[in-house]
């Protein structure tokens, strides 16, 4: 299966998760997404990646998680990270941070590549954001203003 990220985008302007159910074996092929370094898991005979698109920010949000041996009614997990402003491109680069507050659910890093910090224009942020188990967004606004306990920054 070829995916594209235009394809995937066109007929929505709010958050997309696209999430294919496959056979051992199945491949996919993905332009315009980049894989989530660190994070593959494998719970029980469930195995998922996590993929984000390469220039995501406010105005373009995507996430494709490739799962195998799955059934629908297993396809309700998972919280979608707001950008804080278009054009930081929230999402560029994500990685696992393991449980960095120590609740049992990993945590993510999430780079900002062109957000502006201290009057530097583009000088780039990350924001470590805490896993959850309900399905509620998380703002990146948010934790910048150091408003909610879902993250730092």
């Amino acid at each position: 299966m070829k995916l594209n990220l235009n394809d995937l985008l066109d007929a929505s302007t709010s958050t997309n998760i696209l999430k294919v159910l496959g056979d051992s074996g199945d491949t996919v092929s993905i332009s315009g997404f980049i894989k989530v370094s660190g994070i593959t898991r494998t719970e029980g005979d469930v195995t998922y990646d996590v993929y984000t698109h390469g220039y995501a920010s406010t105005d373009t949000k995507a996430a494709l998680w490739v799962q195998q041996g799955v059934s629908m009614k297993d396809m309700h997990r998972g919280f979608v990270i707001n950008g804080k402003v278009a054009g930081d491109q929230s999402g560029y680069s994500v990685s696992s941070a393991g449980d960095v507050n120590g609740d049992g659910l990993d945590d993510l890093i999430v780079g900002a590549p062109f957000a502006d910090l201290s009057g530097k224009s583009n000088a780039g942020k990350s924001y470590v954001v805490f896993g959850k188990a309900d399905g509620s967004a998380i703002n990146l606004s948010a934790i910048a203003a150091q408003t909610t306990p879902q993250g730092v920054l």
